[in-house]
């Protein structure tokens, strides 16, 4: 939250403003991913001390690099979006990780 946010009226509205963004930017990433199935989480992290008011974070797993094209596609597009969905003083960031990790799943043992 920017540090201008006071009230529970501006608390709600920049929630709504974050919700609002979040379901935009979830179309948009399922569009250019598609087939695959995005996830996502909103969380709020308080003041945010010179880091961007909305910014999204994302990890792809992409073991034999061929997405870093698409990748680039999609952090234009978010900010895009991000970036029609905000006011003049309130900044966006948009950041991707491209690992190549393998899921690693057990049952439990109980």
């Amino acid at each position: 939250m920017s540090e201008d946010v006071v009230t529970e009226e501006d608390e709600e509205a920049v929630r709504l403003q974050a919700q609002r963004m979040a379901d935009a930017v979830q179309a948009k990433i399922e569009e250019i991913f598609y087939p695959w199935t995005v996830g996502f989480e909103i969380r709020e992290f308080g003041i945010t001390n010179n880091m961007p008011d909305f910014y999204v974070l994302a990890q792809v797993t992409d073991r034999n690099d061929t997405l870093a094209s698409t990748v680039a596609t999609a952090e234009t597009s978010i900010i895009e979006i991000m970036q029609k969905m905000t006011k003049r003083d309130q900044r966006v960031g948009c950041w991707f990780q491209r690992v190549k990790g393998v899921w690693n799943e057990v049952y439990g043992l109980l």
